[in-house]
C-alpha cells in the first residue's frame, strides 16, 4: 500500500516536472535587443531636400579694431577700482574679551561698538570652541594695533590685547551676509 502511494504521488510529480521543462522557452538576451533598436538610419541627408526657402547666412569676418555687439563695452580700469578689492590677508586685531557665555559677547560687542563708535572700528565676534572672542580692527601693521590699543585699554578695556589673525585688506567692503559665505568673521 506504502509502495503503491509512493508510486502515485512521485509519478504525477515527475510528470508536471517534465512537462514545465518542456514547455519553458530559452530567454532573449536583453542586450541584443536593445542593441538592435538602438541603431538608427543614417542614410537621411536634410541637405538633399532642395529646400529653396531656407538661407544659412554667411558668417561675417570681423574687424579685429571692432567689438562684437553682444560684448560690454570695454572699460578702462583705474588704480582706484582695483584697490576695492578685499582679500583676506595676515595682520593683527585687538581682542577685548574671550568668553564661554554667547550672550556675554553679544552684549560687550554691542556696548564695544557704541563707546567706540568715534574711532571707525569694525568689531567682530568670533567663536573659537569653547570660547567667543570679541574682536576689533583691521590693522596691517603692529605699531597700528598698538596705538589704538592704548585708547582702548584708557576707556575701560584693560586687559585688550593684540592679536595676530587674518585680517580685510579693505574692511570697508564686504557686506555682512559675504563675510559668512566665506567662512570668515562676522562684520558689522
Amino acid at each position: 500500500m506504502l509502495l503503491s502511494m509512493v508510486k502515485c504521488g512521485v509519478i504525477p510529480l515527475i510528470f508536471l516536472v517534465l512537462a514545465g521543462c518542456a514547455s519553458s522557452s530559452k530567454p532573449v538576451s536583453s542586450t541584443a535587443a536593445s542593441s538592435e533598436s538602438k541603431k538608427m538610419d543614417e542614410s537621411f541627408d536634410p541637405l538633399s531636400l532642395d529646400d529653396e526657402d531656407i538661407i544659412f547666412p554667411q558668417p561675417k569676418q570681423l574687424n579685429k579694431a571692432v567689438q562684437p555687439s553682444y560684448l560690454p563695452p570695454e572699460e578702462t580700469t583705474s588704480a582706484e577700482s582695483l584697490q576695492v578689492e578685499n582679500k583676506l590677508m595676515e595682520g593683527f586685531r585687538l581682542q577685548l574679551l574671550s568668553t564661554k557665555d554667547l550672550e556675554s559677547a553679544t552684549r560687550s560687542k554691542a556696548m564695544a561698538q557704541e563707546q567706540f563708535s568715534d574711532l571707525q572700528l569694525k568689531f567682530y565676534l568670533e567663536f573659537d570652541s569653547p570660547y567667543y572672542k570679541v574682536r576689533t580692527g583691521d590693522f596691517k601693521t603692529r605699531q597700528e594695533a598698538e596705538t589704538v590699543r592704548g585708547v582702548v585699554r584708557s576707556r575701560g578695556y584693560p586687559q585688550a590685547w593684540i592679536v595676530k589673525t587674518k585680517i580685510w585688506s579693505n574692511p570697508e567692503f564686504p557686506a555682512a551676509e559675504d563675510s559668512s559665505q566665506l567662512g570668515t568673521p562676522e562684520i558689522n
